[in-house]
């Protein structure tokens, strides 16, 4: 899950206001900074992860229909269990750090979940991670011009 964790390094420096609240994660005991960071995330992740050009789009295309979704619960999913992750104080250090950790297991997730599905394509292109890294890195590039 290299692919996610230079996206997440992008979307540290990111302005902190939050987007439209889908499914926010339980409540925890988050500072003002660390909910809007979180929520942020929330909606952030399943857009970046489900990408029609994106990995998991693309080599599980059985699951397109279903990806946000499935994104989504896996990034709640990870932030209950993992509330310490979120920085108290957002920056870009602690941004990084916390969106690292929180990529890695979402992405991680999903793709466990996908395959349990049956739907991965099992082609040359889906098993290139040097190939996926570089478009994780455009569309993540891409996603921080837009905001």
């Amino acid at each position: 899950m290299r692919i996610f964790l230079l996206a997440l390094v992008l979307l540290s420096a990111c302005d902190k206001k939050a987007d439209e609240k889908k499914h926010p994660p339980k409540p925890h005991h988050w500072s003002g900074d660390g909910k809007l960071w979180a929520d942020r995330m929330v909606v952030l992740l399943p857009k970046m992860m489900c990408t029609d050009a994106g990995y998991f789009v693309s080599c599980f295309p059985k699951a397109k229909a279903d990806c946000k979704s499935i994104a989504l619960a896996q990034v709640n999913d990870c932030l209950d269990q993992n509330p310490d992750w979120v920085p108290q104080e957002v920056n870009a250090a602690t941004g990084e750090e916390a969106g690292t950790k929180v990529g890695s297991c979402t992405g991680r997730q999903l793709e466990l979940e996908l395959r349990k599905r049956g739907a991965f394509t099992d082609t040359p292109r889906c098993n290139d991670a040097n190939y996926w890294m570089k478009v994780m890195k455009d569309e993540a590039t891409a996603a921080i011009k837009d905001l």
